[in-house]
C-alpha cells in the first residue's frame, strides 16, 4: 500500500468522503479496484469494511515496523553506553599506568600514555584474532 493509499484510507476512515480529483485521483481509483473504498457517486468515495480491515492491518504492520525499530535502537543505546563505561575504565587504568612509569623513565604522563596506548591497543587486537581463531573451528 502506498503512503497516499494509506492517507486515503486514513482520511474515509474518520468518515469522511474522497473524490478522485488531483493527488488523490490515482489512489482512490486504486482503493476502489481493490474494494477498499467504493464509489458512491462520481466524487464521493467511501470506506468499505474491507477498507477498514486494511487500515487495522497496516497500522498493525507499521507498529511492528517501528516497535523493531525502537527495540534496536535500545539495544545500540545499551551497547554503546557499556563500551562507554567499559572504555572509561580502560583510559582510568591507562592513566595510572602512565603515571606510574612517567614516575619511573621521566617521560611526560601524556607520553608515557600514548606509548601505552598503542601496546593496549596492539594487545587487544591480539585478543581479538586470538578469540574469532577459537570461535571458528579448524582456524589455529
Amino acid at each position: 500500500m502506498t503512503n497516499d493509499e494509506f492517507t486515503c484510507l486514513e482520511i474515509c476512515g474518520q468518515g469522511e468522503m474522497l473524490a478522485p480529483i488531483g493527488r488523490w485521483e490515482a489512489p482512490v481509483k486504486a482503493l476502489a479496484a481493490r474494494k477498499l473504498l467504493v464509489a458512491h457517486d462520481a466524487f464521493n468515495y467511501g470506506i468499505t469494511d474491507a477498507g477498514r480491515e486494511a487500515l487495522e492491518a497496516h497500522g498493525k504492520e507499521e507498529d511492528a515496523i517501528l516497535a523493531a525499530y525502537i527495540e534496536k535502537s535500545n539495544k545500540a543505546a545499551t551497547g554503546l553506553e557499556a563500551a562507554r563505561r567499559e572504555l572509561n575504565k580502560c583510559a582510568t587504568v591507562l592513566a595510572a599506568a602512565a603515571k606510574a612509569s612517567a614516575a619511573i623513565n621521566g617521560d611526560a604522563p601524556e607520553v608515557a600514555a600514548r606509548l601505552w596506548g598503542k601496546a593496549i591497543i596492539d594487545q587487544a587486537i591480539q585478543i581479538l584474532k586470538d578469540s574469532c581463531r577459537e570461535a571458528v573451528p579448524g582456524s589455529d
